[in-house]
């Protein structure tokens, strides 16, 4: 009789463990927890929507004089200038600036280059991919300045080169994103705008010779994907 009653019991007990295998994982309050999701385009990285009161960029500042700064590069490989007409590399003649992204699984992107009131684009949308660096050149306009804002590190320092001289901001090899920037060019003046993550394209930000404007979001967690610039 022991026997056949410990046999019982025994039975009983595996059918209640194998009823708690399956049931679904309740939660403090008895409601089921919410299934997992393999949803490929749920962005684990999403800082959602924009903060109501958002930390401002800074005003528009002057660049640094050329030869003022010395900014030791986060990049590595800097990638080669793009080759450009005749026209293009005389002083006082259109000018034409040169973008090349560092990208999230790509690497450098590939030199884009526009001559005056063309918009130059960089990066990537819809593919909530992370801009890492950027590098920029520029002929007929004096040269160019930037300084960027990365994941971990904040504002880098400025880097600044002339006429047909590559400089780049950002890292590359670190997988940090570049969150915000500030671009403008000695003696031309410039507009820009970035897409952001969730937010998209931001509003044109647009500065005179000898100026720098800025574009992107700081304090939110939030990577530039892309970056529209155009000389003026």
């Amino acid at each position: 009789m022991k026997t056949k009653s410990f046999a019982s019991l025994a039975a009983v007990l595996l059918c209640v463990a194998g009823a708690a295998a399956v049931a679904p994982a309740q939660a403090a309050d008895g409601k089921p927890d919410p299934a997992p999701t393999d949803d490929p385009t749920v962005d684990p990285d999403d800082p959602g929507p924009a903060p109501e009161n958002p930390e401002p960029l800074p005003d528009q500042v002057e660049v640094p004089k050329p030869g003022e700064v010395t900014v030791s590069s986060y990049v590595d490989d800097l990638p080669k200038p793009p080759e450009v007409t005749d026209t293009a590399r005389r002083a006082g003649a259109i000018g034409t600036i040169c973008l090349n992204a560092h990208l999230q699984g790509i690497g450098w992107q590939g030199w884009r280059c526009q001559p005056t009131g063309r918009v130059d684009s960089v990066g990537t949308t819809g593919q909530s991919r992370r801009m890492e660096a950027l590098a920029v050149v520029t002929y007929g306009v004096g040269g160019v300045c930037a300084i960027a804002h990365v994941q971990g590190i904040g504002w880098q320092g400025w880097a600044c080169g002339g006429n047909a001289q590559v400089i780049a901001v950002g890292t590359t090899g670190l997988s940090l994103r570049m969150e915000a920037l500030g671009i403008g060019t000695y003696n031309a003046g410039l507009c820009a705008r970035a897409h952001v993550a969730t937010l998209g394209w931001l509003g044109w930000m647009c500065v005179p010779p000898g100026f720098a404007g800025f574009v992107g979001t700081t304090g939110q967690s939030r990577r530039m994907e892309a970056l529209d610039a155009v000389l003026q």
